[in-house]
């Protein structure tokens, strides 16, 4: 279960990044 959690946490961080670094090279934003 711990590992499961800690996959989550790391795929929501990933789309976070992707969120951040698309909005910073994209000058229209999300």
């Amino acid at each position: 279960m711990a590992k499961v959690r800690l996959l989550e946490d790391d795929l929501d961080t990933l789309r976070r990044a992707t969120v951040f670094f698309a909005g910073e090279l994209d000058p229209r934003g999300c």
